[in-house]
C-alpha cells in the first residue's frame, strides 16, 4: 500500500501519467526517478491511420517567410 502511494506521489509532482515512461537509477546511494526523453523516432513510430492529418496547403506567404 505504502509503494503505491509513494509513486502516485512521484507521478503528481512529476505531471507523469499511468502511461508515462520513467527512469529509475542509483547515484551516490540516491534514487533517481526522470521521465523518458521521447525521441523523434519513438514519436514517428507512433503515426498511424488514426492519428495522421491530410496534408496542409498554404497559399501566399503569411509571415516572413522565403521560398
Amino acid at each position: 500500500m505504502i509503494k503505491k502511494k509513494i509513486f502516485r506521489y512521484i507521478y503528481s509532482i512529476m505531471n507523469l501519467t499511468d502511461n508515462s515512461d520513467i527512469n529509475i537509477s542509483i547515484e551516490n546511494g540516491k534514487i533517481i526517478i526522470t521521465p523518458k526523453n521521447n525521441l523523434l523516432n519513438d514519436l514517428v513510430s507512433k503515426i498511424n491511420n488514426n492519428n495522421l492529418h491530410k496534408e496542409i496547403e498554404i497559399k501566399g506567404i503569411v509571415g516572413n517567410e522565403e521560398w
